[in-house]
Parts: C-alpha cells; structure tokens; sequence
C-alpha cells in the first residue's frame, strides 16, 4: 500500500505504525471528491475531480515512500502529476490542469523561464510521462467545462479561471489532508448559512424600520435602506449605492445583500473594506446582531515561511478559506487573493462564487491598479454568478468601459438631493498649524476630534497635550481589542465632560462616534467626506463645524494623503464645499485625468491579455505586481488581555499553531519591515513554530510584562520622540568608483561597496547648507560588485601650505608643480560598473539656523534639484575623476532590484563611515582634530543599514 502522509506521536515524536498513516488512495479519492464539489459552483467540477486524483501522483515513487518513513532525501512530488494531466486532456484544458497540480505546494508557476526560475513550458518541454511503480493512473473522463464570457480581457478571464480550479484543489487537499491529521473538532465549527443570517437580521431591521422620524437624518437613513431592499430583487450584476456619510450604508447595503442571496441561493456575503481598523469595526458591529461566531473577520494572514517543500506542513493550516457565510474582509485580502499565486492567499478564492461583494468605500481602490481590479470584478459578475455592491459616500466617476460596459444599477436616483437632506456640518479652510497652534485650538473645545495623516503625528500630538484627563489617542498600533474598548470609553463619556480625540484616519468610516467640533489634516476629498461623517452625526445640532488644517510640513514629502491633498486643495478653489457631490465629482475627474495613463501602472492587463492564446501566464511576476499595499506588513500578536495570553500558550503546546489565527486575530497589531526589525533587535518579537509572531516581554515570554513599550494610551510605542525626519531616495550610478581604504596607504584600493561618507558628499553635491546635515540611513548595491586594476600617472609631492602661506604674505616663492618631473605610476583596485540606492535624511543643525530656516524649506530645495539635475559641483564616486549620475526616487515602484536580493547575509568587514572634524584651541589657536569612524558593514539582500554608533 502507498501512503499520502505518516503520522507520528505527539508525544515522543517517533512515527506510529503504517495502519495508523494516510493511505494514498483515499487521500486522493478525498480530495477528488471535495475539489469536485467546490469546482462544481462555477461549472467545472469535472475538471476540479481530475486535479483531486491526479495532485499527488507522485507520491506513488518509492524515493517519496522511503522519506515519509524518515529519509531527509528532497523529493519532487508534484511535476509527475503535471506529466500526467498535460499528456492525458486535449489543450488548453491538460495546460490549465498543469499549472494547478504543478503549484499546489509552492505556488502557481511562471510559464516562460527566466534567470533561475525554471518555468512550467520548460518543465513540460524537457520531462516525459513515465507510469510510477507499475501504478497505472487511473483518471476521470473531462466533461464540457466552463465557458466562460467573452470580454475584452480574455487573459484575465482565462488566468483567474485558472486560479479558480487552484484554489479548489488546495483548498481541497488542505481540508482531506487536516481531517486526517487533526482530531480537534473545535476547528469545524458550523456556522450559520445565509437563511438563518437573515432570520437573525430581521428584528434589527425592524428596528431600523420602525425607528421615529424625528428629523431629516432619520428620514433620509429610512429612504436609503428602503432604496436597498426594493434594489436587492434585482437580477445578479453590479449595483452602486451612492449616499453620504452617516446615512446608514452599513446595515443598508447588508440588507441588500441578505434580501439578494436569499433571491438568489447565494452562498455567501462579503464585506470588503480599505483599512484593517474599518474592518474590525464593521464586523464588530455585525456580531452585535449575529453573534460571535457567525462572523467570520479576516484582514491578514498569520505570517509563516515554508523553507523547503513538504508533503505535510501543519503550517497550511493557517491559511483562510472563506468556508463562513458572513465574510468581512479588507480590499488587501480580497483583491491581492485575485491575483495571488501563493496558496496561502489562493485557497479561498473558490468561495467567491455565487456570492455578494460588498466593496464599501470603493473610492479607496489604488489608482495604480484600478483597471484590472475592476476587469476583475467583471469577470466575477460575469463567470461565477457574483453580485458587486460598490458603496461609498464619494462616488468615482468610473468610465464604463473601464469595467467592460457591464451594466451598473443604481440605488439612489438623486444623491443630490439625498445630501442636502443629509447636510449638517460647516467646513473651513483655516490654513497651517504647528503642533502648539494645534493643542492650543484644541484644548479650547469640550468636545472634539482631529484626525491626522500617519500613526507617527496622532502619537506626538497626544504626547505633547498639556492635560491628559478626557484626552484619548487611536491609532493602528492599538489591537483591535484594545481600541475597541477605547471606543466604548469614548462613546459612554458624559455630554458635560470633556472628551478630546486624536486619531488616525482609522475613524473615518464605519464607526459610530459624534463629536459637535472636528479638525482634519488636509487629504483627498474623499477622507474628509469620511471624517466630517463624526461630526454632528445624529444631527442634533443645527450644524457641526469641520475645520481642515496643515501642518507645516504636511505637503513636503510625497505620500498617498499629500497627493491626494494637492488635488483637493485645487478643488477647493471653485467649491467651497467639498462635500458637495459636485465638488467629488470634480475631485475625481481632477484626480483620473492626472492619473489616466496609470490606472493599470504595471500593464497587468495587457501582459495577461498578450499570454491569452497560448495560455502563457507569468503568474509569479504578476503576483509581485499587484500589490495594494507595497511593503507588506506582518502582524504581530499582542497579549493584552488574560485571553490573548491563555490562546498564546496554548498555541505553543499546539502542533498546529497557525489554527489559532482567527482566535487571536482581535489582538493582532500590523507592523511594517523596520518596525517588526526593531522589535527583533530588542529581543521583544517572540514567535511560536515559525508561524505566529507575538510581543514578548523583556525575558522573551508570552506574559502580561510588555508595559514598556505597550500602553493603554498610545499602543505600541516604537518611535523616537522628537524624530523629525524628511527622508530622501537617490538612484546613483557611474562607470568607475574608488572607495579609498586608508589602511592601504600610498597603493589606492576600494572598499566593495560606496562607503557612507562617500554617499554624503553626493548628497551635499545637490545640496549643501550649514543649517542641515546629512544622515545616510541605507545604501542599496545594485549591480555585481566587480574590481578592475589600473596603474595611473601620479604627482608624487603637492606644494607646502607654508609655502602658499608666504605667497600670500608677498614673499618671492615658487608655487608651481612639475609633473615631468615629480611624475611617478600608481596603481588602483577599483570598482566598474556601479549602480547604488541612497535612502537618507537630514537633520537641522540648531547652532545656526536661520529665522526662515524650515525643514519643509530644504526639503522641498533638494526635491527641486535633484528632480533637474542641479548640483553645486558634480558629485562623484569616491574620486573626483569617477562622476556620478543621479536620479531621485520618487515611486517605490522606480527602484530597482539589488543583484544581491537572494543572498540573505554578507560580511564585508570593517568600513569608514565619516571623518568627524572637531574645533579645538591650540596655543590661542583655532585647530580642527580629525577623527575618523568606523562601523562593521553587513550586506542584508543587497542592504547595508548605516548604524547611528561607530566605532573610533
């Protein structure tokens, strides 16, 4: 007998007998079985009861048999299955298969090679079927597939119907393979289908119903969810409900959908939402109806990292599979698992048939991947029975064929006049504010709210505020558990009390606060659409007021809210108003028009479309394209309530800690490369398997002691106080470079890399002032580090400073140099071919800055010249006769890939970093000691970080 996987004792971790282990053939006829079933809900359940039988054929080799019994030798599983099903079916169905079975470990293949990644057409190419151990494959006949439509991107349609059939087939072998393993029936929960959902919402809706029309809120939430349910016996398509902000849309437009599927026999709901905090507000609201478990919250995937292909990985438990009924999600998860080749991402795709999307705040999409996310969205509607409610309180102006001429149903006739029923805030433009202006407002009002543009500014802010009682801090450094119990606290203060909020634009949708008075950091029409949504929510004032600020500093370094800022404040000029409809309207025309030649910025579509014919794929690439978010966050555990702590013990006792995500996924902060580093270095990120992160007290336990750094003001606290930072990104380059050891003395030899110093001085060549200094942070080595050795003419003497002193006196001396004569040859190890990445900052120099010296000043001054090419003298590299060129990053989508990436660590020895110049007295006389520094250089995937100490 064959087997699928071994099993051992938990105990003493030696394997149990064979009648105890996987046999194969039950582990295919499982997950045939299930893949069949869960292709079935788009028409291809033949295909999907193929990928089931024939995934783990290779499993059938003894090479693989003899490692489930303890071999250490890697065995290539998969590409026999991929033989199999390409050989067997007619094109492209044997293809499509291929790529399925041939990825269902390590991801959906590229399908041309290149460099080091062997692609699925070579595979296919060089290998032949051969029949394993006499174990002749047995395999269904193909029945008539899926036709899917016709549209204008046929690779989009082609490529997703391909991760479709991925998606049932891991989704299929995960589910078979955890049934045998795991014995916790917890896991299987059952929860409630969409009939008994909606059983559960009909008390709140006539709640909702019957509520007293005591003025033109009230009235005007009434005609909204009224609007919905009318709307929801509508035939399958895409539908948008366009209402302003505080008119109910939540419970609306879930009314819609739960009206809708039951038409339908949908199978499931789906709330998308931009930010993590939205989400977890929204499904928070939704278990006060529904109940806990009926809810299924998910906006991240436990982190893990699969070093070597297994047949059994309990780590592919922790990936979602979307198996509830009521789904809230964020747009990350729902549309990076659109184009996802990993199997972490892929398993729940199969789930969005026959289901309703709910994209609420649908004007968040990235404009840079606006294009095929809404091709996307078509094809659901289209292919898989889908229904799409885009809901906002700022509609695009989407162009129709941007989603393939689809016919778009909306809700709300005239939102026009919706919003003047709905009006109930003033806003105001009151210009520039430092933070002591700021506070000072603020501290002058019983009851208020200002939402700034980043974590970093809401914490400094809530820090340097005079008072702290009736002062609150949210921000994403919080866990969800943590702010919403922070959001209770704010919600039960007494009217007559005082309750200042700083926040983060976290709070600008989906969540129930109201405050008479509101200050917004100046952003995009739409956030402050969202932001004014907290101000006289209930409309019990006559009007609210909503005052828009800047900091000083607010437009100096590009970001998603300044760009965003710049175009408001245009919009500005001609509507006063910028909640009006017009004024969004304008906003968005304003903002597409600029953006019109990017809204597919990585020619998604078009690479897809290219590969259509020939079913050539690049799915890895495009997985790395689409990206919402382009530095991926990791979350990281916080044990902040007794619960947390107990669920993180027990999931390192577990053997499969991953299952223990949607436990702990309320306690759960999402933290950026740097700061999951800095954690690292102080010994505080603790992890369980490989699989969870966690923060950990200062002995590295799962324990309460993480005060330090974890408040219940503020969260996490990770950030220097006082930092005041405008960061640079320089692309630099040249043909030669010569990085001067000076340990090498009169021969000349380069450091391997540009040594920091020498990144300064290019840095100072585009802007040197006495009131900044320049911080190189990091330096990127882009191109193979290559040496070439060259011998040059050399004066061999330079003419004495006291020599020059006496010129200048009037004394009769020789000041000139010989060449011929003093000529001598040197030789010189230097570097060719040299391209770097300078990521640095400048720092104010307080001993003499001027009285219009700001740091927006100079940053905004060396944006200016390095985006012409300005420069004080030209810079160079190392020497002056190796020039430099230079070119500002702008986009982290304009950087370059270090050469280096895949190489996780090198050591290149001690390096200068800089020569510290001192003034010291010297007999009454004014002398410079020179002093140089040093600091221990390790390149991390092509990165060398610069450390603030050195070594002398």
């Amino acid at each position: 007998m064959k087997y699928a996987h071994s099993r051992t004792d938990p105990a003493t971790r030696q394997l149990l007998p064979k009648d105890q282990w996987h046999a194969l053939s039950d582990h295919l006829y499982g997950t045939a079985e299930k893949a069949e079933r869960f292709a079935g809900y788009f028409q291809s359940g033949s295909i999907g009861k193929i990928l089931g039988y024939s995934h783990d054929y290779g499993k059938n080799s003894s090479d693989f048999q003899t490692r489930l019994e303890g071999s250490s030798q890697r065995v290539d599983h998969k590409t026999a299955g991929a033989l199999l099903v390409h050989k067997k079916y007619p094109f492209p169905y044997g293809l499509i298969m291929a790529y399925a079975v041939y990825g269902h470990h390590r991801g959906l293949p590229n399908y041309i090679s290149y460099g080091n990644r062997i692609g699925l057409e070579e595979i296919l190419r060089t290998n032949e079927f051969a029949v394993i151990d006499n174990e002749q494959p047995v395999l269904p006949e193909l029945s008539t597939a899926s036709q899917l439509s016709r549209s204008s991107n046929p690779g989009l349609s082609i490529s997703l119907w391909i991760r479709m059939l991925y998606s049932a087939l891991i989704d299929a072998d995960y589910t078979d393979t955890a049934n045998f393993y795991q014995d916790d029936t917890s896991m299987h929960k059952k929860t409630p289908s969409i009939k008994e959902l909606d059983a559960l919402f009909q008390s709140k809706l006539a709640e909702l119903l019957d509520k007293p029309l005591v003025n033109q809120v009230s009235e005007a939430r009434r005609y909204v969810l009224q609007s919905c349910l009318q709307a929801a016996i509508g035939p399958k398509g895409i539908y948008i409900l366009e209402a302003p902000t505080g008119s109910g849309k939540t419970f609306a437009s879930l009314a819609f959908a739960l009206k809708h599927a039951l038409q339908h026999e949908m199978r499931r709901i789906i709330v998308a939402l931009p930010f993590t905090s939205i989400t977890e507000q929204t499904a928070d609201i939704f278990r006060g109806v529904f109940g806990h478990d009926a809810v299924l919250e998910h906006h991240s995937n436990v982190a893990y990292r699969q070093d070597q292909e297994m047949e059994f990985d309990p780590k592919q438990f922790a990936s979602e599979n979307w198996s509830a009924s009521l789904i809230v999600t964020t747009n990350v998860q729902l549309f990076e698992s659109l184009f996802s080749s990993k199997p972490s991402k892929a398993r729940k795709l199969h789930h969005l048939a026959g289901s309703v999307i709910i994209l609420d705040e649908a004007q968040a999409l990235p404009s840079g991947l606006l294009l095929p996310s809404l091709a996307a969205l078509k094809c659901l509607c289209a292919d898989y029975g889908v229904t799409v409610l885009l809901c906002t309180a700022t509609q695009p102006a989407l162009k129709p064929e941007w989603i393939d001429h689809a016919a778009i149903t909306k809700i709300i006739e005239n939102p026009m006049k919706l919003y003047n029923k709905l009006k109930r805030v003033n806003v105001s433009v009151i210009g520039k504010k430092s933070d002591s202006d700021l506070i000072e407002l603020l501290m002058s009002h019983q009851r208020v709210m200002c939402i700034v543009n980043s974590r970093k500014k809401a914490q400094r802010l809530f820090r340097h505020m005079p008072e702290t009682e009736g002062v609150f801090h949210l921000s994403a450094l919080m866990c969800p558990e943590h702010r919403s119990r922070k959001l209770k606290t704010i919600k039960n203060m007494p009217k007559d009390r005082r309750c200042i909020v700083i926040a983060t634009s976290l709070v600008e949708a989906s969540v129930d606060l109201d405050f008479p008075v509101l200050y917004r950091e100046i952003a995009g029409i739409e956030s402050i659409n969202q932001a004014a949504g907290r101000c006289n929510r209930e409309g019990e004032l006559e009007s609210g007021e909503v005052y828009l600020f800047e900091f000083p500093d607010s437009l100096a370094k590009p970001s998603w809210f300044s760009d965003k800022a710049k175009l408001s404040k245009l919009v500005l000029r001609n509507h006063p108003d910028p909640l009006n409809p017009e004024a969004v309207r304008s906003y968005f025309e304003l903002f597409f028009d600029f953006e019109r030649t990017r809204l597919d910025r990585y020619n998604i579509l078009q690479e897809l479309n290219e590969g259509a014919a020939q079913c050539s794929f690049q799915f890895q690439d495009i997985t790395r394209k689409f990206k919402f978010i382009k530095e991926e966050t990791t979350s990281v555990v916080i044990p902040y309530d007794s619960y947390a702590i107990e669920q993180l013990r027990q999931a390192q006792q577990s053997l499969f800690p991953g299952t223990f995500g949607r436990r702990l996924q309320r306690y759960t902060v999402s933290l950026h490369p740097k700061e999951v580093e800095q954690l690292q270095r102080m010994g505080r990120l603790g992890t369980i398997a490989n699989t969870m992160y966690y923060l950990s007290s200062p002995e590295g336990e799962v324990s309460e002691h993480i005060g330090d750094i974890y408040g219940d003001e503020i969260g996490l606290y990770l950030q220097k106080d006082g930092d005041n930072v405008f960061g640079i990104t320089l692309h630099v380059s040249g043909d030669y470079a010569l990085f001067t050891r000076p340990e090498m003395k009169g021969e000349r030899v380069s450091y391997d890399v540009m040594t920091p110093s020498a990144a300064r001085g290019v840095l100072e060549a585009i802007l040197w002032k006495p009131a900044i200094k320049w911080v190189v942070d990091r330096i990127t080595v882009l191109n193979p580090i290559e040496f070439e050795s060259i011998r040059r003419n050399e004066v061999g003497s330079k003419v004495p400073p006291r020599i020059v002193s006496a010129a200048m006196g009037g004394a009769s001396v020789d000041l000139h140099q010989y060449p011929s004569e003093d000529r001598q040859q040197r030789s010189s190890l230097v570097l060719r071919n040299v391209a770097y990445i300078i990521d640095a900052h400048f720092e104010m120099n307080s001993d003499v800055i001027g009285e219009t010296d700001t740091p927006e000043k100079f940053y905004n001054m060396f944006l200016r010249r390095a985006r012409r090419g300005q420069c004080f003298h030209h810079p160079y590299l190392g020497c002056r006769e190796f020039a430099a060129r230079f070119e500002l990053i702008e986009d982290d989508a304009q950087r370059p890939v270090s050469h280096y990436a895949h190489i996780h660590e090198m050591d290149l020895g001690w390096m200068l970093k800089d020569i510290e110049y001192k003034e010291q007295r010297s007999k009454d006389k004014l002398v410079y000691a020179v002093q140089p520094q040093f600091f221990r250089s390790t390149m991390r995937q092509g990165i060398i970080e610069v450390p603030r100490e050195v070594f002398i």
